[in-house]
């Protein structure tokens, strides 16, 4: 065999992996019934040069359908090869801390947290349809590609945040289309430079921090999070969202405080409550500072107990001219 030997103790499944990855070929295991087990550290090992690239190939680990056993660890670790672990079930949760990884993909996986904090990732970090529990941390987090979440299953440690995402870049799209949350979601401080597609999710945050919390986040493209159901305070304070901003048809609710609050906001392509948006809580909803040439949109939404508009910006480009806003201002 070329290359670095094959350490002794690799089990069958080990030994398929160490010889599939200089040319990243797959190795599915999905038909074996009962997940083989493959160590976290034989991952890593590949991942840091102990098994040499073959010339004429890209190199990769690409596994599917096993059971990883110990811990995947690579802190502050230098990856130049991508890492797929697709419908893997995970014995402890990937330890990312301050890494350097190539696209990234766990998707379908279960796995009891994600440690992914000041992680940068170039390419796409896909998490779609896993399930989480304990929370995944990617606050500080740099991803040149999209992070990917699509029909995620999240879950919070207690009195914790399901998602954090606190000071996060990432160049690409947000994608949370479907996803089910048990917990808080965070972005706030960050800067987002595609779309955030949060449609149809559904965010259950009954502890003390607000279900979805975007405050002083930049979103360089439109912001979509329609068909919701979410309990709990959405806040986006003095956010900034190029595009268009929508929560129609979806279900805000946040009895004994405010559901959304988008107050010193600047929305340049408009907020949209449309066809049955509603939102239930003390004031309903507090306004953005700025909404765009489209202004606000507000057909067809409902809001228990009212709701109010809390501006005091003179920033506004559109219908909201300034001041504090009234009803006659939003159609």
């Amino acid at each position: 065999m070329d290359g670095v030997a094959q350490p002794d103790d690799l089990n069958d499944v080990e030994k398929a992996l160490w010889e599939a990855f200089p040319a990243g070929a797959l190795v599915d295991l999905r038909a074996a019934g009962t997940p083989p087990e493959v160590r976290g550290e034989v991952i890593a090992a590949l991942l840091l040069g102990a098994r040499e690239d073959e010339v004429g190939h890209a190199a990769a680990v690409r596994l599917r359908g096993a059971r990883i056993t110990g811990s995947l660890r690579l802190v502050f670790a230098e990856v130049g090869h991508p890492l797929l672990l697709e419908e893997c079930e995970f014995d402890e949760r990937p330890d990312l801390y301050w890494a350097r990884l190539s696209h990234t993909s766990f998707a379908g996986s279960r796995m009891p947290g994600f440690m992914g904090s000041n992680v940068r990732v170039d390419g796409h970090l896909q998490l779609s349809r896993c399930t989480i529990t304990d929370g995944v941390r990617l606050g500080g987090a740099q991803i040149s590609g999209g992070l990917l979440l699509f029909e995620a299953h999240l879950t919070g440690p207690a009195d914790g945040w399901a998602l954090y995402a606190q000071r996060a870049a990432i160049a690409g799209d947000v994608v949370m289309t479907g996803a089910q949350v048990t917990g808080p979601v965070r972005f706030g401080n960050g800067r987002i430079g595609g779309t955030v597609e949060l449609d149809r999710i559904r965010i259950t945050a009954p502890g003390p921090h607000p279900a979805l919390d975007t405050d002083n986040t930049t979103a360089d493209a439109a912001f979509y999070c329609r068909y919701a159901e979410i309990d709990g305070e959405v806040t986006m304070r003095h956010s900034r969202i190029t595009g268009a901003l929508s929560f129609s048809r979806s279900n805000l609710r946040n009895p004994g405080g405010t559901a959304l609050r988008v107050s010193r906001a600047t929305l340049e392509g408009g907020l949209y409550l449309h066809d049955g948006f509603t939102a239930e809580g003390i004031s309903g909803w507090s306004a953005p500072a700025s909404a765009g040439r489209s202004g606000w949109t507000r057909r067809g939404c409902a809001t228990r107990a009212g709701w109010r508009c809390a501006s005091t910006s003179r920033r506004s480009k559109g219908c909201l001219t300034a001041g504090v806003a009234s009803p006659s201002t939003v159609r």
